[in-house]
């Protein structure tokens, strides 16, 4: 079994690839599976959405609130929480494959590499390389501090940043450092892809880039507040939400700000970008579809605060997350109408955890442990 999934698996990589970068100038070729959506960060999944109003298919209890948004990698959904366990699961019955101590809190989203290998890190501030047919440990490499970032593969290495400054490019076959840079403020957010380098955000308030293959800084771009949100990046474009309610469009070429939009209270969320629009929340529930080329106003919305999860889209649907009621919020992304929303449990403290979508399922954790992981799907 695990030599035809990954064998299947690896032709359907090598099929999107044919006549891109080879595997040292590119690694997302290879990538199944990464935290919004890919190394651009942007939030977009490339999967039907899910307009009609889902039921749940199946849920998976653990032991502590859920902060991560799941992974889906073919037939499996990878999730992990608080507890410092992450569980493989069959993605259409929820059922146990494999779990994994990690020895401390686990934020970070996985990274599933065509060939077979998770990364991801931890509160310990270790980052984990697991086969992820059999969650079998690769290697560990110590970064340090606590890593809330997920990691970023693309380039031939492994990105990843710590709240203790460091940013890091790692050798994905062994976990070495390439290159190691102190970013001058915690890092929350995770390292996004713009093509020879690396965009970060601190909560110093700092848009970083670094040269991919050194670390060297090439420019830094100051917000008005800190930045935990991950930069999405479209068009030579980066888009970030800051404390100050800032949302900023940065050419990645100069660090230049193209335009800045006031929400109008923090965002801790990141944006996700479609080549028309950028989708955006503040913690006080404020949302909002941005023009992408002028940052105007094409709707705003209030879902209810406070909201701490990343906006995702989906073709013509966008899903919100916030603490009212719970609520995973559909609407209707080029009108703002709302489609639906259901209740995906609320233990009383920050939810983080941003939808996955995998063929008809729509995956998503609760920060209540007694429903976990959540799978839900369309009714028929």
């Amino acid at each position: 079994m695990k030599m035809t999934r990954w064998a299947a698996v690896l032709l359907f990589a090598a099929l999107l690839s044919t006549g891109s970068a080879t595997h040292a100038q590119d690694l997302e070729s290879d990538v199944i599976t990464m935290y919004r959506g890919g190394a651009a960060r942007t939030g977009v999944i490339d999967a039907e959405p899910v307009r009609e109003t889902p039921v749940v298919a199946w849920e998976f209890p653990v032991a502590r609130p859920i902060r991560m948004t799941p992974a889906a990698a073919g037939e499996r959904v990878y999730i992990g929480s608080e507890a410092g366990v992450l569980y493989a699961l069959d993605a259409a019955s929820g059922a146990e494959v494999w779990q994994y101590a990690a020895g401390a809190s686990l934020v970070s989203t996985p990274a599933v590499s065509a060939d077979g290998r998770l990364f991801v890190g931890a509160l310990n501030g270790r980052v984990h390389a697991l086969d992820a047919e059999t969650g079998a440990v690769l290697w560990t490499a110590e970064l340090g501090g606590q890593v809330y970032a997920s990691p970023l593969l693309a380039g031939g290495r492994v990105y990843i940043a710590s709240t203790n400054g460091v940013a890091a490019a790692l050798d994905p076959a062994e976990g070495s450092e390439v290159w190691r840079f102190d970013v001058g403020g915690e890092a929350w957010s995770s390292p996004a892809w713009a093509g020879d380098a690396v965009l970060i955000g601190t909560r110093a308030g700092d848009l970083i880039a670094l040269e991919a293959d050194t670390g060297a800084e090439r420019w830094r771009f100051a917000a008005d507040g800190g930045l935990d949100s991950t930069p999405a990046v479209v068009g030579g474009v980066a888009y970030v939400a800051s404390y100050g309610g800032g949302v900023y469009a940065v050419d990645v070429t100069t660090g230049a700000a193209l335009w800045r939009y006031d929400l109008g209270a923090a965002a801790y969320a990141s944006a996700a970008v479609t080549t028309d629009a950028v989708y955006v929340n503040a913690h006080s529930g404020r949302a909002a579809a941005l023009d992408r080329m002028t940052g105007e106003p094409l709707w705003t919305m209030e879902i209810g605060g406070p909201a701490y999860a990343s906006p995702v889209v989906a073709g013509d649907v966008v899903y919100f997350v916030t603490e009212r009621d719970a609520a995973l919020i559909a609407v209707d992304a080029a009108s703002g109408a709302v489609l639906w929303e259901i209740d995906t449990g609320y233990q009383g403290d920050w939810r983080a955890s941003s939808p996955v979508i995998s063929g008809s399922t729509l995956f998503i954790g609760s920060n209540e442990p007694s429903r976990g992981l959540i799978a839900l799907r369309a009714e028929g």
